[in-house]
């Protein structure tokens, strides 16, 4: 069974900051941003506001910036845990979580996964087995 580390990461996919291979896009905004999960800000520890415009959307959004990309990797983990803890499942958190077309974004993620969107967040490995899977580009002066 997938792991909480493994939808993160297939998130961080869908929203085009991981590409298939397990490598950063560099020039994705949230990579830029230390956010591979696109997240909004809430006041989350350690994140800056920032407005950006979501094509997806089609209006202004308040995303937020992390300090490192370890952080912005921890804070989507956080999140999806705590989605875990409120009992809801894969489709009921991406159809939330996308912007755009949502069946798409559901349908892409569960794939990766390989499990149904109806699976319980709860159900997907130990909320504290999360890993930094991802290999980071060798970027000079990047801080991690």
């Amino acid at each position: 069974m997938p792991t909480l580390a493994d939808l993160a990461n297939a998130i961080f996919r869908q929203e085009g900051v991981l590409r298939a291979d397990g490598t950063w896009n560099t020039s994705s905004v949230g990579y830029r941003n230390n956010n591979p999960g696109n997240l909004i800000y809430a006041g989350q520890p350690g994140a800056r506001p920032a407005v950006m415009f979501d094509p997806g959307m089609g209006q202004n959004q308040t995303y937020a910036v992390f300090d490192t990309l370890a952080d912005g990797i921890a804070a989507t983990q956080r999140q999806l845990a705590l989605d875990a803890s409120r009992g809801l499942t894969l489709s009921q958190r991406l159809s939330t979580w996308a912007t755009g077309n949502r069946e798409a974004y559901v349908s892409n993620v569960s794939s990766w996964l390989g499990v149904d969107p109806n699976t319980p967040l709860s159900s997907l490995g130990p909320p504290g087995d999360f890993r930094l899977v991802p290999r980071h580009p060798q970027t000079k002066g990047r801080k991690r």
